[in-house]
């Protein structure tokens, strides 16, 4: 996420310290576009600074954020509920296709199986046992258990690193949201590279 919408000012050089001050003057927040934009008055060199950032990931490591799949309402109130507010554990059954959760089962109240559609990395999708699986690079091109979600493309380097016995929490976003942390994610990824050539 960056901060927008700086006034003209003075940008700081001097490294800045952990004990040092500085007054916000004019705040800014677009939630829709999960954008703030403020403008800060350096108190130890009184000039305003007009470039800020914040880092993208701005949520702890075991915190997984997705967008609802699209069978999400195959899934009962209690199940749908639960998918957001419980915790899942990462089981034995892990590898490049795709990630086995345990936790609380995830009721489907219409059908546990649909016609074969195609699937995305990151989809999550719910067998008839009631626990779900993350795809991964490996996945199969089609499969036709429900869809509850699927990992924003931000995340899904983290979801790929996560060990047995690692607890997730799944956390909503929207299409929108999705598609501005994607973009710093990028923005953040292609920094490092050129740093690295």
């Amino acid at each position: 996420m960056k901060l927008i919408q700086m006034e003209t000012g003075q940008k700081t050089t001097r490294k800045i310290n952990k004990t040092d001050s500085f007054s916000i003057i004019n705040l800014t927040i677009n939630i829709g576009y999960n954008e703030i934009g403020f403008i800060l008055y350096d108190n130890i060199e009184n000039t305003l600074l007009d470039s800020i950032e914040i880092n993208y990931k701005e949520v702890p490591d075991n915190i997984i954020r997705v967008i609802k799949g699209t069978n999400f309402d195959y899934f009962s109130t209690e199940a749908q509920n639960n998918f957001f507010n419980k915790e899942f554990s990462v089981t034995k059954l892990a590898d490049r296709m795709g990630i086995r959760l345990s936790g609380p089962k995830l009721e489907n109240i219409v059908s546990s199986n649909i016609k074969s559609e195609g699937l995305v990395k990151g989809v999550i999708q719910v067998p008839a046992d009631g626990n779900p699986i993350v795809m991964l690079s490996d996945h199969g091109t089609i499969g036709g258990y429900p869809k509850i979600g699927v990992v924003i493309s931000a995340d899904l380097d983290r979801v790929g690193q996560l060990t047995p016995g690692t607890i997730i929490n799944f956390k909503e976003v929207s299409l929108e949201e999705a598609q501005n942390i994607f973009k710093a994610y990028t923005e953040d990824t292609n920094k490092y590279l050129n740093e690295c050539n």
